[in-house]
């Protein structure tokens, strides 16, 4: 079984930002800069329509908003691609000199697009954001470099070692990388949400939710590049590795699991607590998070990526 983007769906509106192939072409430019890949690797990068995925995630966004926006998107899948086989040493020290960036080093001379991006990013963003907001950023960069480091336990080795669905549950929460996005949505308005909101148990299960009904979309179109690349972290594989299952009834149960979490997602939408002064910027803020997951699904019929 091969999964269509049009056999999962969301209640939620397909909407993209009105600036799609303007943030596009920067994303195409972006590319060129990031010469450790070969150029044939570059080109598959820019079928992956990287930056049509940032105007999906951040429809509202105002351009010079959507810039740092799609820099970080693009950013971190090949961060990812590059860095996430690497020998965990030599991961931890490219993970260490990313956040060493995002702090305020300036970056060295002979560094690569992987370090000199962020502080691009970085300069963008304080224009926009508090010290708090980046603290926050910077923690949610933390979360996702933890769990790359503890992917390389299980992925590109020879037999792949699956976790248990369980285990990949919580590593898979932070190495979607959806925690920085949906921080990044905040800023697509004037009014950025308090420490206190965040914290609100409500809040976290949306920002978790959020992660996981990604992931779990990822997961279903990317089995087979997954498979090939030796890679573990895909709920399909995993569902058919720990039950022993045909691949179709782990495709049917992963998509069951995606449809739970979407359900409770919904649920929780409908029945929101009232946020007082900051309501109005939790509400839009919800609907951003709703963008991200209907964005994600769509970008899958424009992409060459899986």
């Amino acid at each position: 079984m091969i999964m269509s983007p049009t056999q999962l769906s969301y209640p939620f509106p397909d909407v993209i930002n009105p600036m799609a192939d303007e943030i596009e072409a920067k994303t195409t430019a972006w590319i060129n800069e990031y010469t450790l890949f070969p150029e044939s690797m570059r080109e598959k990068f820019k079928a992956a329509r990287f930056g049509k995925l940032a105007a999906y995630f951040h429809p509202d966004a105002p351009f010079d908003r959507l810039i740092p926006m799609g820099r970080w998107n693009l950013w971190i899948f090949l961060f990812d691609d590059y860095y996430g086989p690497y020998p965990v040493e030599e991961l931890r020290k490219a993970c260490n000199h990313v956040i060493e960036i995002f702090k305020g080093m300036p970056p060295a001379a002979t560094d690569s697009a992987f370090f000199l991006q962020p502080a691009l990013i970085r300069k963008e963003l304080l224009s926009f954001v508090t010290a708090a907001w980046m603290n926050r950023f910077i923690s949610d960069m933390q979360g996702f470099f933890h769990t790359m480091i503890t992917a390389t336990a299980y992925s590109y080795k020879t037999p792949v070692h699956y976790p248990l669905l369980s285990d990949y549950l919580v590593i898979r929460e932070d190495l979607i990388g959806v925690y920085p996005t949906a921080d990044l949505a905040e800023i697509t308005g004037t009014t950025l949400l308090t420490n206190e909101v965040l914290e609100n148990p409500v809040i976290k299960q949306l920002r978790k939710l959020t992660s996981l009904i990604v992931a779990l979309s990822n997961d279903i179109f990317s089995v087979r590049k997954d498979e090939e690349e030796k890679e573990a972290m895909n709920a399909v594989l995993i569902i058919q590795h720990e039950q022993q299952c045909t691949l179709d009834s782990a495709y049917a149960e992963t998509v069951r699991l995606h449809n739970e979490f979407t359900a409770e997602f919904v649920h929780t939408c409908n029945h929101l607590p009232h946020f007082g002064q900051q309501d109005k910027t939790v509400r839009r803020y919800i609907e951003n998070l709703s963008h991200i997951i209907q964005g994600h699904l769509s970008w899958y019929q424009y992409s060459a990526r899986y």
